[in-house]
């Protein structure tokens, strides 16, 4: 009875320890992303400044214009995937936008659900966050049940070792384990959609879809669109703003600095 009780005791001590080992690694490597946060957001700032200055003296768009880009979406099938209910709450968005992004998010009037299914959020730092993956999939439903695109995801699991200081993490896509990180130690919240985006085209593509995921900005202000090659060759000429309208995720990386 007593070597019970010494090994009851020696069990309970070393599962705190496990425990606060634990949340020792969680809380460093969220220090590590707030810390990178800030760096990146200097950065950006910097950037996006010396873009402003040089873009300045341009005129406003006017709703003319807005209107004429949103005609030449629909034509390219824009609205393909949107219910015919939503269709007049997303022209509205587009022709009385205030935003810096070339598409606007379209809600719905209760401002809860999204009537435009081709433009959704995509804040960097929840879907770097442990299952983060299956979240913004989730969010995403909608659209892919429209195309008819299967992608059912499951079992996100993240890996921490504090002995290399790097993060390591798998998910599983219709019954297929992807790689989202792998010895990861870098900003988490700029590489996540990424690897997302290339995760979710390189399904679109081995299913036969034209569709891609393109990135917005970053951050919190993150978006992600679902466009065929022609909407986005057709949004690229309209703009010249490359932080507030659709990237591939090869120029998205270029211009977060991955």
């Amino acid at each position: 009875m007593k070597y019970l009780w010494i090994g009851a005791i020696v069990l309970i001590f070393g599962l705190r320890l496990f425990i606060r080992s634990m949340r020792h690694n969680e809380q460093q490597e969220y220090q590590h992303l707030v810390e990178e946060q800030e760096e990146y957001q200097k950065h950006a700032g910097e950037r996006f400044k010396r873009f402003s200055e040089a873009t300045s003296g341009e005129k406003a768009t006017s709703k003319d214009e807005s209107r004429s880009f949103y005609k030449g979406l629909v034509e390219r099938n824009y609205l393909q995937y949107a219910d015919p209910a939503d269709t007049s709450t997303i022209h509205q968005a587009f022709v009385n936008t205030d935003s810096e992004d070339v598409l606007p998010l379209a809600y719905a009037e209760d401002h809860t659900l999204l009537s435009d299914r081709r433009y959704y959020p995509c804040n960097g730092g929840i879907v770097y966050m442990e299952g983060g993956f299956i979240k913004l999939i989730d969010q995403l439903r909608p659209t892919f049940e429209k195309m008819n695109f299967k992608c059912e995801a499951s079992s996100q699991q993240r890996v921490w070792s504090p002995e290399h200081k790097w993060t390591n993490e798998t998910i599983v896509i219709n019954g297929k384990t992807l790689t989202t990180l792998r010895d990861f130690t870098g900003t988490g919240y700029k590489e996540a959609p990424a690897r997302f985006a290339e995760i979710i085209n390189e399904e679109m593509q081995r299913q036969g879809f034209n569709e891609r995921v393109y990135l917005v900005s970053s951050g919190k202000k993150g978006k992600l669109a679902i466009l065929t090659p022609e909407l986005y060759e057709y949004i690229e000429k309209s703009s010249a703003n490359d932080f507030h309208s659709p990237q591939t995720v090869a120029d998205w990386r270029e211009l977060q600095n991955l």
